[in-house]
Formats: C-alpha cells, structure tokens, sequence
C-alpha cells in the first residue's frame, strides 16, 4: 500500500513538472506584435536566447507566470527605433 502511495506521488510530481505555463505559450503566439515577452516555462526553466530583432531586458525567478524551480526566464523586448530597448 505504501508503494502504491509513493508512485500516486510521483505521478502526481510528474504532471506537475510537466505542466506548460498557458501564459507563455499564448506569449510566444503573439510574438510578431509583442514589444515584449518573457521565454522559459517553469519549472525547468531553460529559455535560450531572445530571437533576431529582441533583446534580454530582464532576469527573473517568475517572470510573468509559475515560478522556475530551476533557472531563470528571460524577458525579450523588440528593439526599434521608435522603442527604447529594455524600458
């Protein structure tokens, strides 16, 4: 009985790590008409490199969703002429 509750735990850990932060995903949709966006979802948070034209403004457990257990996001920002990069 006791391994049948450790393995229901470790299910349940499973989805959870596996869980997609539904702000991100819809984040990374609107790209094209985003000024800015934060990549990496939680909670292995692994983001890589803002895209051509974006810039990494800014580091943060969070974000602006489910906190990184692990690692960081990081929040890309269009750079243009008409828009301060980083504000």
């Amino acid at each position: 009985m006791r391994s049948a509750i450790l393995i229901v735990s470790a299910l349940f850990s499973l989805v959870a790590a596996v869980a997609i932060d539904s702000d991100v995903l819809t984040k990374h949709s609107n790209t094209a008409r985003a000024e800015c966006y934060w990549i990496g979802s939680a909670p292995i948070c692994r983001p890589g490199n803002c895209p051509a034209g974006y810039q990494a403004c800014q580091e943060d457990f969070c974000g602006d969703g489910v906190c990184c257990g692990t690692g960081r996001k990081i929040k890309c920002c269009k750079v243009s002429a008409s828009v301060p990069a980083c504000t």
